[in-house]
């Protein structure tokens, strides 16, 4: 079975520097290392960036993603991840504040 997931990330404000940016990487063979092969594609709109990615033979396996941002400090930043199966529904979502102008945090979804 082929899952389709559906990451929105999104800051409510930006103060000028530095530029904003969002990275997000999906990690399927679970080693806690991100790999090329496992960033999403993100696509910008304003402060909002969105990407899709397929796992395929996924069911109930648990899997690990990592976020990493650049934002102003300050700012609040939210994440909806989506899955397509059995139809679409929320497996994760998180808000949190900009406390360094860098920052990573790992989740874990169940697709």
């Amino acid at each position: 079975m082929t899952v389709q997931l559906s990451f929105k990330f999104s800051f409510d404000r930006h103060d000028g520097f530095p530029p904003p940016a969002v990275r997000i990487w999906v990690d399927t063979d679970n080693n806690f290392q991100p790999e090329p092969n496992e960033e999403v594609t993100l696509t910008q709109n304003g402060l909002e960036w969105t990407g899709t990615c397929s796992l395929q033979g996924a069911s109930s396996a648990s899997v690990w993603y990592l976020v990493g941002y650049v934002a102003s400090l300050g700012s609040k930043w939210s994440l909806e991840v989506r899955s397509n199966t059995p139809q679409d529904h929320a497996v994760a979502a998180d808000t949190g504040s900009v406390k360094h102008l860098r920052s990573a945090f790992w989740g874990m979804l169940s697709p």
